[in-house]
């Protein structure tokens, strides 16, 4: 019996992850990417929700300061619910982020926008300033095309990748960054390793 090949899923939405939370100096560069991606989710038919670090009553805040329109605000609650909503999730955008690394490990699609370097500033390894995933100083870049044209040339991009692709491309870079290890196995050995205690959740 021939296997059955595996299905592309088409994305249907895309979840931003905001970094920021000094609401009193809302962050240009997030500002400008989401708002450019919130016009390639419309001509994309996308939907578009924007993971914060913030709660419920802050909503008004980030209405006012980003583009006008059709998306959803999802206030912080706790971590766990938060990696729910990530692990939920078909494809996010980030800046720098953390958590943007980790769903990548989980075969999540994802962009990265960073400010200055990838993945971060504070990270050892040099990166180009453009890669399979992502795109450095999109605000102030340096790549022929304007904003939009850039936005849908590195989102189309990453979009179109087939499954295989996109994990081969996790492997060449994500997994130098950060290592996905479910249930944390690794650690709970280390520690157990060395009697240390662990909360049971």
């Amino acid at each position: 019996i021939k296997k059955k090949p595996d299905i592309e899923k088409k994305i249907n939405s895309i979840l931003f992850i905001s970094t920021k939370n000094e609401l009193a100096k809302f962050n240009k560069e997030e500002k400008i990417i989401f708002d450019q991606l919130y016009k390639f989710c419309i001509k994309k038919n996308l939907k578009l929700s924007i993971c914060t670090k913030n709660n419920l009553y802050h909503e008004r805040i980030y209405r006012q300061n980003l583009v006008k329109g059709d998306w959803s605000y999802i206030p912080y609650v706790d971590m766990k619910k938060t990696y729910e909503l990530i692990n939920g999730s078909q494809m996010v955008v980030f800046t720098n982020s953390t958590l943007g690394i980790e769903a990548m490990t989980k075969k999540i699609k994802g962009v990265a926008f960073p400010e200055k370097l990838f993945p971060s500033e504070s990270y050892a390894k040099i990166f180009p300033s453009e890669g399979p995933f992502w795109f450095c100083n999109f605000v102030d870049h340096n790549r022929k095309g304007t904003l939009e044209e850039n936005m849908e040339y590195i989102m189309e991009k990453v979009m179109n990748y087939t499954k295989i692709e996109w994990e081969q491309i996790v492997e060449a870079y994500i997994s130098d960054m950060v290592e996905y290890n479910e249930g944390n196995l690794k650690l709970i050995k280390l520690a157990q390793k060395y009697n240390l205690p662990l909360k049971t959740n």
